[in-house]
């Protein structure tokens, strides 16, 4: 029997980044995905749910995405994890979020997804039925890939990747509630966002 993973989200500044604390049900360890700068309310969600902290997880390393970071690493006293290839952007790397790295989460698991194109560290994480798509996937959208970093063709090849190998009935967490609906899946994406079906999917 598959286990499904207790998901909050919390919309933050800046830029209202969603902030996400995925929890283990069984076990109740957690990681918190993207913190934004209030980590007041994180810490008290992850009290009020009883959860124990495993990880802060950045899908990428612009500021929105890292600004809890120092904060929530000295009070929870956990490890912070992002792909190295943004360099000293977004500060200290406990764990190497590199391709293919596997995270145990209580009775789950995380596993990375390198998603170069909005900056050349961004990441996805999929946690059983669930991909949190960092700024690389929006709802009905994609990131911006102008800013410095970024590569329109890198993100076009990583949305096809993501395409192939995650599955129509994943939910997508994007990193901002840019979108008509907070959450969206594989399967309405490829059907209706314009950077799939116009880029990667186009007959």
């Amino acid at each position: 029997m598959t286990i499904a993973p207790h998901i909050h989200r919390l919309s933050m500044s800046p830029e209202q980044v969603n902030t996400y604390v995925a929890a283990c049900p069984d076990t109740g360890e957690c990681a918190v995905i993207d913190p934004g700068d209030d980590t007041d309310r994180i810490i008290a969600l992850i009290r009020e749910h009883r959860l124990t902290p495993r990880y802060i997880l950045n899908t990428h390393g612009h500021h929105d995405h890292v600004a809890g970071n120092a904060a929530l690493k000295q009070a929870l006293g956990v490890p912070v994890g992002r792909h190295p290839g943004g360099g000293a952007a977004g500060g200290p790397i406990d764990i190497p979020l590199t391709d293919g790295t596997w995270l145990p989460l209580g009775r789950l698991a995380i596993t990375v997804i390198h998603t170069p194109g909005h900056t050349p560290e961004a990441v996805c994480l999929h946690l059983t039925g669930h991909l949190f798509s960092g700024d690389t996937l929006f709802v009905g959208d994609v990131g911006r890939s102008d800013l410095p970093g970024g590569d329109f063709k890198l993100l076009i090849a990583s949305l096809a990747r993501l395409v192939a190998e995650i599955s129509d009935d994943t939910v997508i967490h994007p990193g901002h509630d840019y979108g008509d609906t907070p959450t969206s899946t594989m399967d309405r994406e490829k059907r209706e966002n314009p950077y799939i079906t116009d880029f990667i999917t186009e007959p």
